[in-house]
């Protein structure tokens, strides 16, 4: 502790972040005191240049929209790789659906929305022509159970 004032308080008074009763304490304490003031002033003086370090570092490794913008779509692309097969979707949402709807309405559901889609059957699914089936499927959901329902089905069913 340096003249009754904590070094706490002296973070504090250099942030700026002290309460105006003790900021001005310690600015009453720097006025009649030569050593603390020329500490204070080596401290902001410190505190400035770290701070327009700090600014260059930023400015050096500031990223620019366009290259966000192109990672970011590289790591979808990535995710989209590695998405879960047609197979185990397909599971997962006759899964859901058997809660939502029973396993033999599940099973036909699922049967005719492939039907209706450019797939034509089940067995036959794609990544390619999962979407119209998805599509499809979440119109016969929405009939059977609703719109929650087929929000749930519309979640879950994302490849």
């Amino acid at each position: 502790m340096r003249h009754e004032i904590s070094p706490e308080t002296w973070e504090d008074y250099m942030e700026n972040t002290l309460a105006a009763a003790e900021r001005n304490r310690v600015s009453a304490h720097l006025e009649a005191c030569a050593e603390c003031r020329a500490m204070a002033a080596q401290a902001s003086h410190s505190t400035a240049r770290l701070h327009g370090t700090a600014r260059q570092i930023n400015a050096a490794w500031a990223v620019s929209d366009e290259k966000l913008e192109t990672a970011w779509q590289a790591a979808l692309a990535q995710l989209k790789a590695e998405a879960v097969p047609v197979r185990e979707r397909l599971d997962e949402l006759e899964a859901t659906m058997t809660v939502l709807c029973g396993a033999h309405t599940a099973a036909q559901a699922l049967q005719a929305a492939a039907a209706e889609s450019p797939a034509r059957s089940l067995a036959r699914l794609t990544r390619e022509n999962w979407e119209p089936f998805l599509r499809s499927l979440l119109a016969i959901v929405r009939a059977l159970c609703g719109r929650t329902g087929a929000r749930l089905i519309l979640e879950s069913g994302q490849l």
